[in-house]
């Protein structure tokens, strides 16, 4: 005869909550009277925090802050951090820390204490001694809570020890972990770190392409950021390097082939200040560079349309798409550059000036950085440089079309054709 374990009483709350509650309850998660009121909760709160139902007491316990007892509150908050600092499983860390990372003032509440306890699983998970699967979650948690507005410095100090002999799960997703906190600012420690990852035989195929990814994107940030042409010229050749390589070992890699489309485009594009006139090579580069980048986004946005997203990366599909408009812009811009003079100027002059706006859109760079201006510009100029007619319908349209008058690039580009025909006159 076997016994039956009773079921707790926030158990059985949960499962008739669930079964009654809106799609906008089920998404805005349950509230401490939906488990049975904050009594039965704290009765039953390190059961709780040990188990799998830990996501749903953070959630509860948000919504209550400003309505329970401060001593139970503080009860409620000890319990919870200690399911977070000894979680049920990696999958329960990470929805966790979903709830903790989307809730401020819990944050606030849980205090510094969950950036230590998250830095401590992290250690233990690299160093073998819990489950490997828990560094991943961990490392996650502490780069949204410094994103967040926390302090980074726990973070930087995990991933400087990182050797590449850890196991093999705690580094299964740590190439694009470590390298997001570069998104702004890399950094010698995030590159080193990915510098090992890649060249560490014993880890999957696929953990090193992440890393090699990662760094084909830090030399591209480098390269946007950079103060001169030539500088921002090699990061870009550095960077499609990298991802023609892992596009040509790894057929799955859709997302480096797009941004080797991109740069392939813009490399070409630049070109034609070199070749104005006779070589087509640069324009069937840009041509050709155009068409794959359009496959290959389609192909993309297929594979990836259904899937979940870390939060922290969504910026870059938003880069991804802003690569495609820049690269469409420059493809449909070139034909106008071939031309001694336009039957319809404004069209035409608005198409180059929207290169600058699409060259914006992919990165914002320091007050002093030229990045993809240093490259984009010669190329708008030359044609301008070359034809005295093209000059004169700039002329007419800073002087008399509202629509470029007091257009900010339309005037930088005239003061640059300008300087350059006195340089070579």
């Amino acid at each position: 005869m076997t016994t039956r374990v009773p079921r707790s009483s926030v158990d059985q709350a949960l499962q008739e909550w669930a079964s009654r509650a809106s799609d906008e309850e089920l998404d805005a998660g349950p509230r401490l009277e939906d488990l049975g009121g904050a009594d039965t909760v704290a009765a039953e709160a390190d059961t709780l925090a040990a188990g799998p139902q830990l996501p749903y007491l953070l959630t509860a316990l948000a919504h209550g802050l400003d309505t329970i007892p401060a001593d139970q509150a503080a009860s409620l908050l000890a319990a919870a951090a200690r399911g977070l600092r000894h979680p049920h499983s990696a999958w329960v860390l990470a929805d966790a820390l979903d709830v903790v990372c989307t809730q401020p003032e819990l944050a606030a509440r849980l205090g510094n204490r969950t950036v230590r306890d998250l830095a401590t699983l992290a250690e233990d998970a690299l160093a073998g001694d819990c489950d490997a699967a828990l560094a991943q979650p961990a490392i996650a948690g502490l780069l949204r809570l410094a994103v967040g507005g926390g302090s980074p410095h726990r973070l930087l100090a995990l991933l400087t020890e990182i050797t590449g002999s850890e196991p093999a799960d705690a580094l299964e997703r740590l190439p694009v972990l470590s390298a997001s906190p570069a998104t702004t600012s890399p950094t010698p420690t995030t590159s080193s770190t990915l510098s090992t990852l890649e060249n560490q035989p014993d880890l999957s195929p696929a953990t090193r392409a992440d890393a090699t990814f990662e760094l084909a994107l830090a030399d591209e940030r480098t390269a946007l950021e950079a103060a001169d042409r030539i500088t921002a010229e090699e990061q870009l050749r550095r960077a499609l390097m990298r991802f023609t390589e892992l596009d040509r070992s790894h057929e799955a890699r859709l997302d480096a082939r797009a941004h080797a489309a991109a740069i392939e485009a813009v490399l070409a594009f630049a070109d034609l200040e070199q070749n104005p006139t006779g070589d087509n090579s640069a324009r069937q580069r840009l041509t050709d560079a155009a068409d794959q980048l359009d496959t290959t986004a389609a192909h993309l946005a297929a594979w990836t349309g259904r899937m979940h997203q870390l939060d922290w990366l969504s910026a870059r599909s938003l880069a991804q798409s802003a690569w495609s408009k820049l690269v469409t812009t420059l493809h449909a811009a070139q034909t106008h550059l071939d031309q001694p003079s336009w039957y319809n100027p404004a069209e035409a002059l608005n198409d180059l000036l929207q290169i600058f706006l699409a060259s914006r859109s992919i990165h914002a760079p320091a007050n002093d950085s030229q990045g993809l201006t240093a490259l984009i510009s010669p190329a708008v100029e030359a044609p301008f440089v070359r034809s005295q007619g093209l000059l004169h319908q700039l002329e007419q349209a800073l002087a008399h079309d509202p629509q470029f008058t007091d257009h900010p690039d339309a005037q930088t580009l005239y003061d640059a054709v300008r300087q350059r025909r006195q340089q070579i006159g």
